[in-house]
């Protein structure tokens, strides 16, 4: 599903390509959604909007969290008991881990969930181009200038991964950006 014709068009021509078979929904979030799913696999826009041309494939809001949040609290009602759903995303920490983000979104102690995190802080950097200058001085304030307002301590970039399961959840640190290594998702013990 996805909210922008033209990336559903994009996927079509993939999956022919790949010979997949792929239900394609023209939808904002779950909008058009009846089904449930056994995988839900997201790349969310996650850029924070501070103003100016609102770009729809790479801004989420204010904080660059809405689509991310949207997906994951209709994940109770369209991902299967046994499905798995998987996003790439920058996470925003308040706290030591990132879970007491999502208390107020999704139940976790229904869940199991994994972050894997960037190795580097240059990797959300190397994400939003800022060593290439796509980031303005005036953008980088003003993202600084949230996470002060808002009591944000760290951000990193990374796969979250979520299935139906007990409340377990881990958080690991790997090279997201070594494309030679395989990376697998650990198993979860209770913290």
């Amino acid at each position: 599903m996805d909210i922008n014709p033209r990336a559903i068009r994009f996927a079509r021509y993939n999956a022919a390509l790949n010979d997949v078979r792929v239900e394609f929904i023209l939808s904002d979030l779950y909008e058009h959604v009846n089904s449930k799913y056994d995988l839900i696999v997201s790349n969310p826009p996650f850029n924070p909007f501070f103003g100016g041309k609102r770009i729809l494939s790479e801004h989420s809001g204010l904080s660059g969290e809405d689509a991310m949040f949207g997906i994951i609290r209709g994940i109770p009602r369209y991902l299967n008991d046994d499905g798995i759903c998987q996003m790439i995303g920058r996470f925003f920490y308040k706290e030591e881990f990132y879970w007491g983000r999502l208390e107020n979104i999704i139940d976790l102690n229904k869940y199991d969930l994994c972050l894997l995190m960037g190795k580097h802080p240059r990797d959300v950097f190397k994400l939003l181009n800022i060593v290439e200058g796509a980031w303005s001085v005036k953008k980088i304030k003003d993202l600084m200038d949230y996470y002060k307002k808002e009591g944000i301590s760290r951000e990193a970039f990374g796969i979250l991964n979520l299935k139906k399961g007990t409340g377990r959840y881990l958080e690991k640190v790997v090279d997201l950006f070594d494309r030679y290594k395989k990376i697998t998702i650990p198993n979860f013990r209770k913290n």
